[in-house]
């Protein structure tokens, strides 16, 4: 994975531009800033504000994958850079799908 600097504040960020994790499968994204957030379900989940082709975007995910990965990058985001990764949809060894973030092409 890359980084890069750029200072993203969340709590300004709508959830306009929403995508889904399916729409960026197989695609390298440009991860700006995150927060943990409680899920009305129980548990947690992150929205990332990241850019693709450009265009803002903002994803909530649940992943326990991804999740892990942003906070490993916790501080890079805290100092204003930003991550540049490919999300990928692996299968587990019980053949059950997750999303992950893995070093781009």
């Amino acid at each position: 994975m890359v980084v890069s600097s750029e200072i993203v504040d969340l709590r300004s960020r709508r959830a306009d531009n929403l995508v889904k994790i399916e729409q960026l499968v197989g695609r390298t994204i440009i991860i700006r800033g995150f927060e943990t957030r409680p899920s009305a379900y129980g548990g947690e989940y992150v929205r990332i504000v990241g850019t693709l082709d450009g265009q803002e975007f903002v994803l909530n995910t649940a992943s326990v994958a991804i999740r892990g990965k942003l906070e490993q990058y916790a501080e890079i985001f805290s100092q204003g850079k930003a991550l540049r990764a490919k999300v990928v949809k692996r299968k587990n060894e019980r053949g059950v799908n997750y999303y992950d973030l893995e070093a781009p092409d």
